[in-house]
């Protein structure tokens, strides 16, 4: 553990960027909760990685996990190993206190593969013009400021937490850290009593007419009418030339409301990214579709401790010694593990060894949850 202020002026070396005064506090207070890892050299601090703990929902259960918030190394210090000593330690200690899974959102999302991290899930950046139309919404949207809305919010993604895997349970520092430029930027938001939308607007102007581009920052629905009412809110503000969300489901209901789907454009990218740091428990906690017992045969070279075969089935996971049905190393192990990545895709791409016929396609099945995975808002 390091002394904060000295970790956070490291990470403002590494990065470059001196945080804006809102942002340096609530982040602070967001890593004061966690575990810090440093290395130092010559009494000055080189590098560090901080993480803290969350709840991640997984198919059909809740699990506790450890969420990477950040790692950095000076750029004089750089290839040296230090990232790669400090995930050691990391992951060494996580095994250490139980924990079965750990997770991250990634600059870069190259960085951690070789940690044996795996991308659990695609998410989208959606754009589409003002006033795109198709659907009504139901109304019921008011409008409210961050610190009057927060109660609501707070409620309305509990609630959606229970049911989309990949989500993680936020704490007040969070929600701070989340919220901290909603004075600044301004932040509004859109409440309904089946959720929120929480935007910004950009002033635009292009040849004397007004062209605002509204960001949606996170848009949470528990149902229909609420999910139609504050996406209509959202494209229907008045001066506003394009809307703009990020993090959204790759699977966004949208594209279904539109009366001309093509005006909406979707890039993926990658979302949230799991490491399974004890197969039988991670395994186990999770639930599965009905169907036969598969037998994988995990590679985990990072991971000494997980490098063998497991039979996984509706009553959980253990070490199996029959023969196994696919062969995968440990970050396809947590592509697949919350259903947002088939086994298939992963076959086709050469990180799934198929043991026996049809393997995959059964394993798919097994694996799948309904809905699919999904994480609401971007760190």
């Amino acid at each position: 553990m390091s002394d904060l202020p000295a970790w956070l002026e490291g990470e403002w070396r590494a990065w470059g960027v001196r945080l804006p005064e809102s942002e340096h506090r609530t982040w602070a207070a967001v890593l004061e909760r966690g575990n810090r890892l440093v290395r130092a050299e010559g009494g000055r601090l080189v590098a560090g990685l901080a993480a803290v703990p969350g709840v991640l929902t997984v198919p059909g259960a809740e699990l506790p996990t450890s969420i990477l918030a950040s790692a950095w190394v000076e750029p004089t210090h750089r290839r040296r190993g230090l990232l790669r000593g400090l995930m050691r330690e990391y992951l060494d200690g996580l095994h250490a206190d139980g924990v079965a899974v750990a997770v991250l959102q990634p600059a870069e999302s190259g960085i951690y593969r070789p940690f044996g991290y795996g991308m659990a899930f695609e998410v989208v950046t959606a754009r589409l013009p003002a006033r795109a139309a198709g659907f009504n919404g139901a109304g019921g949207v008011s409008l409210a400021s961050w610190p009057e809305a927060r109660t609501a919010m707070v409620a309305g993604y509990a609630r959606a937490r229970d049911t989309y895997p990949g989500m993680l349970s936020r704490d007040a520092a969070w929600w701070d850290y989340s919220y901290h430029r909603a004075a600044e930027l301004p932040i509004f938001i859109a409440l309904h009593a089946g959720g929120f939308a929480a935007y910004s607007v950009e002033q635009r102007w292009r040849d004397g007419s007004p062209e605002d581009v509204v960001t949606i920052h996170e848009l949470v629905a528990e149902d229909p009418d609420a999910y139609a009412s504050l996406w209509r809110h959202c494209l229907d503000l008045d001066l506003a030339g394009r809307v703009v969300a990020y993090c959204r489901p790759r699977e966004e209901p949208l594209l279904h409301l539109l009366a001309d789907p093509r005006r909406l454009r979707q890039r993926p990218v990658d979302g949230l990214h799991l490491r399974v740091v004890d197969v039988v428990a991670a395994l186990s906690s999770r639930r599965y579709l009905p169907g036969d017992a598969l037998v994988l045969e995990v590679e985990d070279e990072f991971c000494a401790w997980n490098q063998g075969r497991y039979r996984v089935s509706e009553d959980g996971c253990q070490a199996a010694d029959e023969a196994a049905d696919l062969d995968l190393d440990a970050g396809a192990l947590g592509s697949v593990y919350l259903g947002g990545v088939s086994f298939d895709s992963l076959w086709r791409a050469g990180r799934v060894r198929e043991c026996r016929p049809g393997a995959v396609k059964r394993a798919d099945w097994f694996f799948a949850w309904s809905p699919r995975p999904w994480l609401s808002w971007s760190y």
